[in-house]
This record gives C-alpha cells, sequence and structure tokens, in this order.
C-alpha cells in the first residue's frame, strides 16, 4: 500500500501520560511519532528531538528512516532551517532508497527555494506543523493567506491535507487542480500521489490514471513513478470509493 501521509494518531486530545507508558511496555514507531506530535503540539520541540534520539536505537531498521524524517520535521517546524537541513541531508545520505528520502529532498527543496526569504520559509513552516499537529482551523488560516505568495504550491498541498483530514474531499481536490493549474509542472511528487489517491477514493479512475501515468512518464526512474506504477497495477484495490465518511487512512497507505 502506499502512504499518502504522515502517520498520525486518531486521539487529538494528547494524553501523553498514557502514551509514555505505552511506549514503555513496547516501542513502537506509531507510538513514538503520536508522542512526538504532542510534544510538538505544546512547542516542546526539544523534548520531540530528545525522544527521537533516545527510541532510535530500539527500533527496526526499517523504521529509522521515519525517524531521521522526523526529527529534520522537528527542527524544521521550530524555525531551524539549518539543523532541519543537515537532517534531512544525513537521512538521504543514509537511505538514498527509501521513499522517505523522497520526502527530504522535497523539503530540502523548499529550504533551498526560500532561504533567501527566511520570513516566508517560517510562515510555511509553520503552517505544515499546524497542520502535522492536527490543528486545522489555524493551519488552513495560515494556507489560505500562503497561497498568494510566489511559493504557493507548497501552500495548496497542505492545504489539500486540511481537507482531506477533515473529509473535506471536494474541497482537497479543487485544491489540487487549483495547484496544477499554476503550477503544471511543480516538482511535488508526493502532492501528485495524493492527488491520484483522491481521484480513486472518489471513485474517478479516469482521471486517477491520468495522474499517475503523467508521473511515470514525468521522471520514469523515481522512486514516485515506482509507486504511480504499483498503483495503475493494484487500481481495482481501491474502487469502488470507501464508505460515506471514511478518509485515506494514513497507517495503510504507505
Amino acid at each position: 500500500m502506499i502512504t499518502v501521509f504522515f502517520l498520525l494518531f486518531s486521539d487529538p486530545t494528547c494524553n501523553i501520560d498514557s502514551l509514555e507508558a505505552a511506549l514503555a511496555r513496547d516501542t513502537r514507531l506509531s507510538t513514538v511519532l503520536a508522542l512526538n506530535t504532542c510534544y510538538l503540539r505544546r512547542g516542546d520541540y526539544d523534548k520531540g528531538l530528545e525522544l527521537l534520539s533516545r527510541v532510535e536505537e530500539q527500533l527496526p531498521l526499517d523504521d529509522r528512516p521515519s525517524i531521521g524524517l522526523q526529527r529534520g520535521d522537528n527542527f524544521l517546524f521550530s524555525a531551524k532551517p539549518l539543523d532541519a537541513r543537515e537532517a534531512y541531508l544525513k537521512l538521504v545520505s543514509e537511505h538514498p532508497h527509501d521513499e522517505r528520502a523522497n520526502d527530504a529532498l522535497e523539503r530540502l527543496y523548499l529550504i533551498e527555494k526560500t532561504r533567501k526569504n527566511m520570513s516566508l520559509l517560517t510562515r510555511l513552516t509553520r503552517a505544515m506543523g499546524l497542520v502535522h499537529t492536527r490543528q486545522y482551523g489555524l493551519a488552513e488560516d495560515s494556507l489560505l493567506a500562503l497561497i498568494r505568495t510566489d511559493k504557493s504550491g507548497y501552500a495548496h498541498t497542505f492545504l489539500a491535507r486540511v481537507y482531506i483530514e477533515q473529509d473535506k474531499l471536494p474541497l482537497a481536490l479543487t485544491t489540487f487542480k487549483t495547484l496544477t493549474a499554476k503550477f503544471p509542472d511543480h516538482t511535488l511528487d508526493h502532492a501528485r500521489i495524493t492527488h491520484g489517491m483522491l481521484y480513486l477514493q472518489t471513485g474517478d479512475t479516469l482521471n486517477a490514471k491520468a495522474v499517475f501515468e503523467d508521473m511515470i512518464l514525468r521522471n520514469p526512474g523515481s522512486l514516485y513513478a515506482d509507486r504511480a506504477r504499483e498503483i495503475l497495477r493494484n487500481m481495482a484495490e481501491y474502487v469502488p470509493a470507501p464508505r460515506s465518511g471514511q478518509k485515506i487512512d494514513p497507517s495503510q497507505s504507505r
């Protein structure tokens, strides 16, 4: 299956004591990421970073790229782009063929494209952090303002995620369509995968197929193109559309 979004926990109340107790019993990636998100939600970035460093060696090797990506994100959300850049580069260097490396490369591209406008980068990464911590109302307000900037491709991508997480799929599709219309040659392949998956979820196999085939033509040797091929081969798994009210499941889509 294909990951469309970061792993998120389902309880927005952030019961830190319960998550810490669960982690003490069994070191699972899902628990680590949920607890880290709680720390981010209350602005305790350093505690989140300490958690990631403490558990990394206890996790299976396959989980470590997720920890590396999250470490970079913690730095990015806390307005430390240079530290984030170092963490992402380390992930790409150590796990060049992992899908999380592609996600890291997208963030590195964001940092590079906005490094001369730190105010804009800070606004973008703050909005990304609000999405990650499920503060959707604040995130939507921030992203709608950012859509007017010259780096609005990222804003559109995360605004679509806000709508998906709230089951507002028509708004999410409209947002992706606007992104494609404004930036037809954008390099945000993760957004293209999500766009195609949304079409599948709403039963529009024709447009979904067009999105995935376009991805393959654009960059046939990329890991995202491999994802697109996998989805095309298994398209029947995603059709018909899920039941009313059912969202794309982040934990079941990588």
